[in-house]
């Protein structure tokens, strides 16, 4: 926690991700994270039978038709991808790992989705 001249508190990490990143910037091909190993999508690479570049993700979207509608819903997005590329940015006592994804909205659940 760090106490701004107008006395008002911000957290740490606030104030580490306000500055710009450090000069270095890494780029891997494949990483271990969570006991889940990943790998990008290289199309230079010779075709596998399987490979750890799929990925998923739910969105919850909240639709409604203008802004002083009374009937919100929310709505569950599917959404599968390949990862194109994982980047690691150094920040002051933080390192913060981006994976940049291809996306496909599936609009029809239990259909196989081609990529």
């Amino acid at each position: 926690m760090r106490q701004m001249a107008n006395g008002v508190v911000v957290d740490f990490d606030v104030v580490v991700y306000f500055c710009p990143p450090l000069t270095l910037i890494y780029t891997y091909n494949n990483m271990w994270a969570y006991g889940n190993h990943y790998m990008v999508d290289v199309e230079t690479w010779p075709t596998h039978a399987t490979y750890d570049n799929g990925v998923t993700c739910i969105f919850k979207q909240v639709n409604c038709s203008f802004i002083q509608d009374k009937d919100i819903v929310m709505a569950n997005l599917h959404y599968v991808g390949m990862l194109k590329e994982i980047i690691v940015v150094s920040y002051i006592g933080q390192r913060v790992t981006l994976m940049k994804c291809s996306w496909i909205h599936v609009h029809m659940l239990g259909n196989a989705t081609v990529v």
